[in-house]
């Protein structure tokens, strides 16, 4: 039911919010692993929304889009996608503007768009890689990886 799958993209923004700051120091080491190790499958799931046809309800859209918008945050600050990923999340980005009629949601998909133009793409075997913890590390594996 498209409630359902609202509800559950809900959720899963809800979990990678962005400005958890204070709160990740609460999470232990193996709730970042598995939060890291199942991105993948997030971002392939919100992907899946975005084309899913039972959604396409302006309300079952726009949360498809603000969990899209959450996830990307995330993805800026924490976890590189690979160019698949973002090329798909990119043309069905592209699809569901062209059928758009209102003017909010529109800015919104065309700020998602930009945002995914201007992610880091990474190949599939470096976004296996685990995830940094922290900014300084992110500097030491960008520093060995050149």
């Amino acid at each position: 039911s498209p409630y359902i799958k609202c509800e559950s993209i809900k959720l899963l923004s809800a979990i990678y919010k962005h400005d958890v700051s204070s709160e990740e120091e609460h999470f232990s080491v193996a709730a970042k692993k598995s939060q890291a190790n199942s991105f993948s499958k997030v971002v392939a799931v919100l992907n899946d929304s975005l084309s899913d046809s039972s959604l396409s309800k302006a309300k079952h859209r726009d949360e498809a889009l603000q969990g899209c918008k959450t996830v990307l945050n995330y993805v800026k600050a924490h976890h590189p996608l690979t160019s698949e990923e973002l090329t798909s999340l990119e043309t069905n980005l592209k699809e569901i503007l062209t059928t758009m009629k209102g003017g909010g949601m529109k800015q919104l998909v065309l700020k998602l768009i930009d945002t995914v133009k201007g992610l880091p793409r990474v190949d599939g075997q470096e976004a296996k890689q685990k995830a940094p913890k922290s900014t300084k590390e992110r500097k030491k594996r960008k520093k060995n990886s050149k």
